[in-house]
C-alpha cells in the first residue's frame, strides 16, 4: 500500500486546467516532450515533504544555479517553469537523485513503477516506460549539486567493508548477497522519507535496502534533512547522523539512541505470509 506521500487526489487533478503558455508549448515541442506527462509526474510527486530551508535552496539551483551550466534556452525555461512549484522543485529533485546513482535506463522503470502503485483511475491509466524514455532529453540533464553526490559516493562505500577494487576483493563483496534496491523500494525509500519529515511516523524503523542504503542515507540527509544510522548487516553501527534541519517541518528525533530511522545494508527478507514482492533490482552506475 503507498504511504501517505504517494497518495494522489486523482478527482482533484482531473477536475484542474493545466496552464501553459504559448512560449511554454513551443519549448516542450522543441525538445519533443509531452506536456502532459509532465504535468502528471509533477502530480505524483506533489505530496512529498522536504524542509522549508531546503526547498528555497532547491528552487534557486533549478531556476538560477543549473541553468548557468546549461545552453539551449527552451530547456531553461522548461526548468524554471517547474521549479515555480513545490512539486516541480520535488519532480526535478528526485530525477536529479536517481541520475546520480542509478543508470539512465532504470529512470523510466521507477517513475512507471511510481505511476502504477499510485492507483490512478480507469481514465488515467499509469505512465507506460515509453512514454518517460521519451523524457530523456529533459532527464539526462539534471543532476544535483557536487555536496549531494560526493554523499551518494561516500556512504555507498560503506557497503564494501574493502577499499581494494581487485577483482578477488569484488568477488568477496559479491559473496556477502546483498542486492541493488528495485523500482518499488526506492519509491517506498522517498515516501517514507517524507512521512518521517512531516512527523507522521512516531516509531522506530529499520528499513533493509540491500547495497543501496548508502544511497537512501544520502537522499534522507541532504534531500529531507533526517537523523539516521547507517548499520551493516550484522548491524554493526557504520554511520550516525545526528544532525537535523532545524526547520518545523523536520520532526525527525535527535540524539544518539533517540533516532528514529535506521538503514540497514541488508537485504528485504521474504514475508512470513502473503505475496513476495517483485521487484526485480534496478542497475546503477
Amino acid at each position: 500500500m503507498p504511504r501517505s506521500s504517494a497518495i494522489i487526489d486523482w478527482d482533484n487533478f482531473l477536475g484542474q486546467k493545466c496552464s501553459f503558455s504559448l512560449h511554454e508549448l513551443a519549448c516542450y515541442s522543441s525538445l519533443n516532450l509531452d506536456p502532459l506527462v509532465i504535468e502528471i509526474l509533477r502530480v505524483l510527486w506533489s505530496n512529498y515533504t522536504i524542509p522549508h530551508s531546503t526547498r528555497t535552496q532547491l528552487t534557486q539551483y533549478w531556476q538560477t544555479e543549473l541553468p548557468k551550466q546549461l545552453t539551449n534556452p527552451d530547456l531553461i525555461t522548461i526548468l524554471s517553469s517547474l521549479a515555480s512549484s513545490p512539486s516541480g522543485v520535488m519532480l526535478l529533485t528526485a530525477i536529479a537523485a536517481f541520475n546520480s546513482y542509478y543508470q539512465h535506463s532504470s529512470l523510466p522503470i521507477i517513475l512507471s513503477t511510481q505511476s502504477t502503485i499510485s492507483n490512478p483511475p480507469p481514465s488515467l491509466p499509469p505512465l507506460p516506460i515509453s512514454k518517460i524514455t521519451s523524457l530523456t532529453t529533459l532527464c539526462s540533464s539534471l543532476h544535483l549539486p557536487k555536496p549531494f553526490t560526493d554523499l551518494v559516493r561516500d556512504y555507498a562505500s560503506l557497503s564494501n567493508p574493502y577499499p581494494d577494487s581487485s577483482p578477488l576483493i569484488s568477488r568477496l563483496n559479491d559473496e556477502r548477497g546483498l542486492e541493488h534496491a528495485g523500482p518499488e523500494t526506492v519509491i517506498g525509500m522517498f515516501e517514507l522519507f517524507s512521512d518521517f519529515c512531516a512527523g507522521k511516523v512516531g516509531q522506530h524503523l529499520t528499513c533493509h535496502y540491500g547495497r543501496d542504503a548508502g544511497f537512501g542515507a544520502a537522499v534522507a540527509e541532504w534531500i529531507f534533512g533526517l537523523a539516521f544510522e547507517i548499520t551493516g548487516p550484522d548491524g554493526t553501527r557504520l554511520a550516525l547522523r545526528e544532525e537535523k534541519v532545524g526547520d518545523s517541518d523536520a520532526k525527525n528525533n535527535e540524539g544518539g539512541e533517540g533516532v528514529l530511522l535506521t538503514l540497514k545494508f541488508q537485504n528485504r527478507g521474504r514475508p512470513v505470509d502473503g505475496p513476495v514482492l517483485v521487484d526485480p533490482p534496478l542497475n546503477v552506475k
